[in-house]
């Protein structure tokens, strides 16, 4: 009887090790294609431009009055919301900073928004995709807003 459970755990580990090995190659292929798109959303935007066409939606419909009196994680969700692409925290505190929110009540802007989007990644809201060593965040639109409770939190100016 044992050599029947061995024979099964052999089989079993087996085939652990070829689905391991089948994700590692999904996995890399789906970091070819978000380069991809993100080399052509970069095209695409260079080209409406000379154009002379207005790409809608994305970072370029955010104001900084749209972020004005949002917390920091509802200003994360709307700039992760307004492009279906991975966004890296660095990114993410460049649109802030570019659209004037004040992230000096933060002692460190950076790991907060690296805190909230890990939060999120665990809450089921956002994606995450480990590409060229850093990790890129995306917003997961099929999550309805209703269902998470996400409504807007005014922000609180205190030092953090």
């Amino acid at each position: 009887m044992t050599d029947f459970y061995r024979q099964a755990l052999f089989a079993a580990r087996g085939e652990y090790q070829k689905l391991l090995a089948k994700r590692q190659e999904l996995d890399a292929k789906r970091v070819q294609i978000e380069n991809e798109l993100t080399r052509l959303l970069q095209t695409i935007s260079g080209l409406a431009v000379l154009a002379k066409e207005k790409v809608p939606g994305g970072l370029d419909g955010i104001k900084a009055e749209d972020l004005a009196d949002l917390g920091l994680a509802d200003a994360c969700r709307v700039i992760l919301r307004s492009e279906d692409r991975f966004m890296s925290p660095r990114l993410i505190r460049g649109v802030l900073a570019d659209r004037g929110y004040d992230l000096s009540v933060y002692s460190n802007p950076l790991a907060s928004i690296h805190s909230i989007l890990k939060r999120f990644e665990q809450s089921g809201e956002v994606e995450s995709l480990k590409m060229g060593g850093k990790v890129g965040y995306r917003f997961k639109p099929a999550v309805d807003d209703a269902v998470l409770g996400a409504t807007p939190i005014k922000r609180q100016n205190k030092k953090r």
